[in-house]
This record gives structure tokens, sequence and C-alpha cells, in this order.
């Protein structure tokens, strides 16, 4: 690949990613960078949120990829620079993704768990693009928030996993840890009984124990909770698990703004 056609890229890197690895790593990373995408900028992150400041700072800088080495909390991060609130800072930017976690979720449905084919795809300037969904929440301070994602976003039983989670046991095998704290959470969890509308259709009354929307296929460390999920149909599946999880069902939505 020739420097004219390279893209004027940021990469952004979680050290602590997959327990460190990602900052342990990072020589032989850059190393593969550097072979597909010639020269390159990074930055290091160093606290939580860090990483949607500097994408965005970024693409208002006229970056034309920003990178995300690191996990999904990192690529989630990452994603959100590209917006402001819903709307795109650049549209003609490009993601890329290196996945080094203890989930990789959402590179689990792109095929991108091998670190040297994902660092590889990253040359030339063959894109595609994707669906993201926007959520509009009520944060524990009781703030309105927006949030972009590409992957899955859920509510429920979902939320009291994701506390649950043993860091030391994630450092270990996220698979597992994600496991035994949803175990933990299911014992104590007691259904919710919700409002929900799908395309306009009349709003039913649902006690669920989780409610999924997934733009890619998988969470919690390779759950495939909506496993016909496509990230560039327009649309989003909803997974609904009641009872417990004893029982679930999966629609889909309507359409999803790119």
């Amino acid at each position: 690949m020739s420097s004219n056609d390279a893209y004027r890229s940021l990469v952004i890197v979680n050290p602590m990613s997959a327990a460190g690895a990602a900052g342990r790593r990072w020589d032989s990373i850059a190393k593969l960078l550097r072979s597909s995408l010639g020269d390159f900028e990074h930055v290091i992150t160093r606290v939580p949120g860090e990483a949607t400041t500097l994408s965005r700072a970024a693409l208002r800088e006229g970056f034309e990829m920003v990178v995300s080495v690191g996990g999904d909390g990192t690529l989630n991060e990452v994603v959100g620079g590209f917006f402001d609130g819903s709307a795109p800072i650049a549209p003609e930017a490009v993601l890329g993704v290196v996945a080094l976690g203890t989930g990789c979720d959402f590179a689990r449905t792109v095929d991108l768990l091998d670190l040297e084919s994902a660092c590889a795809r990253l040359g030339g300037r063959n894109t595609r693009i994707i669906d993201v969904g926007l959520a509009r929440f009520t944060d524990h301070d009781g703030a309105p928030t927006t949030r972009i994602f590409i992957n899955v976003v859920s509510f429920g039983v979902g939320g009291l996993v994701a506390r649950l989670v043993s860091p030391r046991l994630k450092a270990v095998s996220g698979q597992l840890a994600f496991t035994l704290a949803t175990l933990r959470a299911l014992a104590v969890y007691r259904d919710q009984t919700v409002n929900l509308e799908f395309d306009g259709m009349p709003p039913r009354s649902l006690a669920i124990t989780n409610c999924a929307f997934g733009n890619g296929r998988y969470f919690g460390a390779g759950m495939q909770v909506t496993p016909g999920a496509v990230l560039d149909d327009g649309e989003l599946d909803v997974t609904i698990w009641s009872g417990s999880m004893t029982a679930n069902s999966t629609s889909r939505s309507g359409p999803v703004s790119d």
C-alpha cells in the first residue's frame, strides 16, 4: 500500500484491555499495524471515557480513520466519538477494529478475532457500511443520556450481571466470569414490568427478565443473544426473556439509521 492510498489514522489503545495484555503486546501490535497502515499516530487511554474524547477530537482534526485497540468497552467509547449526539462528526471517516479484550463480542460477529488478520484488513480502502443504534435513557444520576452502539444494548438483569462480574475472574476467563455473574444475578433478580413498542405497533406491557437489541449477535463474552442479527440490514433484532429466563421470544425491529 502506498502512502497515497493510506488513511490518515489515529490508533487509540486501552493498555488495560485483556487484563493488561493490550499494553504488554503493544509493540508487536504496532509493528503489525505499521505494515498495513504505514505511518500512523497513536494515543494511550488512562481513564474510562477518554477514548470517546480522543476519537471525537481526532475526527475534528481531520483524521480519516480511528482504530480501536482494546475490548468491547473501548470500541464502544471510540464509536461514541464518531457522533455528536446523533449527528455524525465526519460521515466519511472509517472505524478500524483490533479486538483485544475479555469478551470481543463485536469481533465475533465480523470475524476479527485473529489479531494478525484484523491488522492486515486495515490496509487499503475496502470498507463496509454498517448500521448503528441510538439509545436514550436516564443514567444512575437521573440525567437524560444518549449513547451510540454498534453491537448490543440491553436492559433488565443484564445490568445486574455487568455489576456482578468479577474483575479478577474476568482477567482469567471472560466467559466464565460472565456465566457465574449471570447465575448470581438470576438468583436474586425479579422480573420487571415494562411497556414495549416496536415499529409503531401498539405498546405491550410485559414482565421481562431481560430485553436485548442486537445489531451484532453476541454479548457477555460469547453468548449468542441475537443469532439472526445482520450488521447492515437496517434492523435491530430483539430478544426478550421472561420468567427468569425460562422462556424467550425474538422479533425484528424497524429501520435503523446508518
